[in-house]
């Protein structure tokens, strides 16, 4: 457009479309700027909310474990949590968490120098019944 003179309401007008995102050196568009930053945002907004709708439990690292080890854990809503660890026999050997969690992520560090070195296993339940998870895990010494 610049070298043929030509100004964007003339390429509007001839072309008949909306060019409101149109912008080049001279013509700088604070509007579609505006445009495209509410729908970037928008739509990071709606990734963010959506991530925290899901409840998740990451695998405990470091793993395998020395004498502690780290579990996330998102909770899309406040609920009460309880984590318990069990041996290979399906003994409890520990109740890590019986409480109430508030929404979003928490990492929970969990003291294993306890454990006989082997394989283990968390179980993750809330008192509502909605949020169940279990996970394998090693302590090593």
């Amino acid at each position: 457009a610049i070298e043929y003179k030509i100004y964007l309401a003339d390429v509007n007008a001839a072309m008949r479309r909306d060019f409101t995102l149109y912008q080049d050196a001279f013509h700088p568009n604070a509007r579609g700027y505006r445009l495209i930053s509410y729908v970037i945002f928008d739509a990071i907004n709606k990734a963010i909310f959506d991530k925290f709708l899901m409840f998740v439990v990451s695998q405990n690292y470091p793993n395998p474990a020395g004498t502690q080890t780290y579990l996330d854990v998102v909770l899309p809503e406040t609920d009460k949590l309880t984590i318990q660890v069990y041996d290979m026999m399906g003994r409890l050997v520990k109740t890590v968490l019986n409480e109430y969690i508030n929404t979003g992520k928490h990492t929970l560090e969990i003291n294993t120098s306890t454990f006989v070195p082997g394989i283990y296993f968390f179980k993750l339940t809330s008192d509502s019944g909605q949020y169940n998870a279990a996970k394998k895990f090693i302590v090593a010494r």
